[in-house]
C-alpha cells in the first residue's frame, strides 16, 4: 500500500510538470498585446499594464494594432500581426 501511494503521489508530480506555464515569461507567449509606437521592426507594445520593447516578425506594424507574443528575447519581446477573425 506504501508503494501504491507512491505511485501515485510520483505521478502526480509527473502531471503537474507536464502541464504549460500559466505565468512568468512562458506565460506571455499567445498573449495579445498593443503596439504603442509604429514597429519596423523595432519599438514599444502594451502588455498586461507594462510596456515592452518588441521586435516585429511580419514586417512594420502600425501604433494601435493588435500583436501575437511569439517569444522573448531577454527583455525583448518577438511579435507577429493578430490574425483577422473571421
Amino acid at each position: 500500500t506504501v508503494s501504491s501511494l507512491a505511485i501515485l503521489v510520483i505521478m502526480a508530480v509527473i502531471k503537474v510538470h507536464r502541464q504549460p506555464h500559466p505565468t512568468g515569461r512562458l506565460g506571455m507567449v499567445g498573449k495579445i498585446a498593443q503596439a504603442r509606437t509604429d514597429l519596423s521592426p523595432e519599438g514599444l507594445v502594451f502588455l498586461d499594464g507594462e510596456h515592452w520593447r518588441a521586435v516585429s516578425e511580419d514586417g512594420t506594424i502600425s501604433s494601435g494594432e493588435e500583436v501575437v507574443i511569439m517569444g522573448i528575447e531577454g527583455l525583448k519581446l518577438r511579435i507577429g500581426k493578430r490574425p483577422q477573425e473571421g
